[in-house]
């Protein structure tokens, strides 16, 4: 750690894997300053105040379910144990000294538990459901279920029962979900006690140009460059952000991509009227859940939350995951997908019409009494940077001595290791070997070729394939309706 503690260290994103990023290397003594071109201090990582980041979200899935990829299996089960921590803290944290959309009831992590199941009522459990199964420890086996094995599921089965499923399933009641937008609020104010400086805003916090010098053939990141004309000069640039990660790095144009999953939000009737649909889909009550996840066809994988306390039922969908091709703002000649949402430049709150279609027809056929009460309130796309193989890529970017580190490909599934990403990655900075360091670096295509062919995640579709947003039907308001 000593290297560290000499370096003047800059991140570029401020949501999850740069507060996680942040956090850890502050605690550890390291000189941090976050950089973001959101004002959170503001809009508290809402998604409803302006927030487009992934992880400015209303609820993310907490899973420990990993099929044989143990390594995340084993991190999420840690990063349980933080997130159970953090409840804790806040709940015993003056609401005067908590941020603005928290207070000591707030709850970040619910162990509602999560729900699997098949395309059909007569599909067998997936092989990742049974592989997952296989890997748990007895306690951890205790508390996942098999619903065609039958037993006593106690009070847990108003959840189960709350789907309208006869086929078989699984109950992993180790896992639910994580309160998002209020979670990245109380990391960035951990980050902020342990000493983390955060730059925020459309100008002063929008990083347009990583600062690069060549001498002598070898290149060196010396700081960056924000919207406003400010070069903010460190030791070492780690790039955390996100769906804009290959804007910043074309280097990892040939290994991230910029996808997007479909987001519905539905509201409930008010709590006044219907006090039973309320209670039945409340975190006490309901559970999360995942549909059509056997088999290799994209028709499924539609996915959701218990209700907030807003009433609002999100639910989602990542069979197919969408792509927005444009030029590279510093790589001439260069296409990659960026996001574009109801915040950016061109703005987009539409989403394709097969993903409203299949929605709508997944409520219908699990929960008819929500499909016929409720109305949807918004629908969005969410970007994710989808790695090769949905592993993360935590490393130095070759070539630059060491000046230059990447965190992200984050494929959908790092929000939950919120409290602990940042320790792994100060791994990775140190070069430690650990199971999961391994998994997270710099692919080289001339010892890994063979493995990129066969697990490419998409990416080798480039603007030609058929995940082009432009190339897509979008749902129109008229297509909304029940």
């Amino acid at each position: 750690m000593a290297s560290l503690k000499d370096k003047k260290v800059i991140i570029v994103g401020g949501a999850v894997a740069g507060l996680s990023t942040s956090l850890h290397l502050a605690r550890a003594g390291v000189d941090v300053t976050v950089l973001d071109y959101q004002p959170y201090e503001e809009n508290g990582y809402a998604p409803s105040k302006g927030c487009d980041a992934p992880s400015a979200d209303v609820n993310k899935v907490f899973r420990c379910w990993y099929g044989k990829e143990t390594e995340y299996q084993h991190l999420a089960f840690a990063a349980r144990e933080e997130w159970f921590q953090w409840n804790k803290d806040i709940a015993a944290t003056p609401a005067e000294d908590l941020p603005p959309s928290l207070t000591p009831n707030t709850q970040l992590l619910y162990l509602s538990g999560v729900l699997r199941l098949p395309s059909t009522e007569s599909s067998p459990l997936s092989k990742f459901d049974l592989d997952s199964l296989a890997t748990l420890t007895p306690e951890q086996t205790s508390h996942a279920h098999i619903l065609s094995e039958g037993g006593d599921l106690g009070g847990e089965s108003r959840r189960v029962r709350a789907v309208n499923w006869n086929g078989d399933g699984i109950l992993d009641l180790n896992g639910g979900f994580i309160r998002a937008d209020k979670a990245c609020a109380y990391a960035k104010y951990l980050a902020g006690k342990a000493g983390v400086k955060f730059i925020l805003g459309p100008e002063k916090g929008k990083v347009v140009e990583i600062i690069k010098e060549d001498k002598d053939g070898e290149k060196k990141a010396t700081g960056v460059k924000t919207k406003d004309g400010v070069v903010h000069t460190g030791d070492l640039i780690i790039v955390a952000a996100g769906g804009w990660t290959p804007s910043l790095l074309p280097e990892t144009a040939d290994r991230l991509e910029t996808t997007a999953g479909s987001v519905m939000l539905y509201q409930f009737p008010p709590k006044e009227q219907e006090p039973e649909l309320w209670s039945k889909y409340s975190p006490e009550n309901f559970l999360v859940w995942a549909w059509g996840l056997s088999g290799s066809s994209p028709i499924g994988n539609v996915y959701g939350f218990p209700i907030t306390e807003d009433g609002l039922f999100k639910v989602g969908y990542r069979g197919l995951k969408y792509t927005n091709f444009a030029d590279h703002p510093s790589e001439p000649g260069l296409r990659i997908s960026v996001p574009k949402t109801k915040y950016t430049e061109i703005k987009e709150t539409r989403i394709p019409l097969v993903s409203v279609e299949l929605i709508k027809d997944t409520l219908r056929k699990l929960f008819p009494n929500i499909a016929e009460k409720a109305t949807v309130a918004s629908t969005r796309l969410c970007w994710y940077c989808d790695s090769l193989d949905n592993n993360f890529l935590i490393d130095y970017v070759p070539g630059y001595d060491k000046s230059l580190f990447v965190v992200s490909g984050g494929s959908g599934h790092m929000f939950k290791f919120l409290p602990n990403l940042g320790e792994k990655v100060i791994d990775v900075l140190l070069e430690k070997e650990t199971e999961c360091t391994k998994l997270w670096k710099w692919p080289q295509p001339d010892k890994e070729r063979i493995s990129w062919i066969e697990k490419t995640n998409g990416l080798q579709e480039g603007e030609l394939g058929p995940r082009v947003l432009r190339k897509v039907v979008l749902a129109e308001e008229s297509d909304l309706a029940n």
